[in-house]
């Protein structure tokens, strides 16, 4: 009686610890899952602004956080319509990345609006805005623009606890300065 009772002892001891590493090892999965799913998210954040930086035609430095990118004039009318900007910015809270776009929008906006900030209000106040969330939860959201084709984004992202430092540069490879005249409008071609 003595040894089944030592018997039965030893299986729960050694049950207790297979239960127990069972749990670690299901933890560590969980926290592994979630580590690969924001270095994706930033993997593909990085490649986005990049692309999307790198194949714009003009950086504009906004009053507020962020940028606006001419992406090119898609329907050669000469005029910077909304359909041609993009935003990369915060979100409302400030937690988020964000791309804004509007699709569609075909009235033009000046330089000096987009400068100011008016012609994205005003686009947003217009509706039909494509909204698409690059990265949440990330903090310290900066942006820097140095000589109209070098556009750096830093921020804080927070994993397991760890606040994290990240930073995203890219180069705009062609510019389209030669195709603003002295006040901000576009010309009608390089030689004007």
């Amino acid at each position: 009686m003595a040894e089944l009772l030592m018997a039965l002892l030893v299986s729960s001891i050694i049950l207790g610890a297979v239960a127990s590493l069972a749990s670690a090892l299901d933890c560590a999965n969980t926290q592994t899952v979630q580590m690969n799913r924001r270095q994706a998210a930033l993997r593909f954040t990085t490649v986005r602004i990049c692309e999307l930086i790198k194949q714009s035609k003009r950086i504009f430095s906004l009053p507020t956080a962020g940028v606006a990118l001419w992406t090119g004039d898609a329907n050669d009318d000469g005029l910077i319509n909304a359909s041609e900007l993009a935003y990369v910015e915060p979100d409302g809270s400030g937690q988020s990345l964000q791309l804004l776009e509007f699709p569609g929008q075909v009235q033009s906006v000046s330089i000096s609006d987009i400068e100011a900030g008016a012609a994205r209000d005003a686009l947003v106040a217009g509706g039909n805005e494509r909204v698409t969330i690059l990265l949440a939860d990330c903090t310290n959201l900066q942006f820097t623009v140095n000589a109209s084709k070098f556009v750096n984004i830093t921020f804080d992202l927070t994993e397991n606890n760890i606040t994290s430092y990240y930073q995203i540069c890219a180069t705009m490879i062609s510019s389209a300065d030669n195709l603003i005249g002295p006040g901000g409008a576009l010309v009608s071609g390089d030689d004007d």
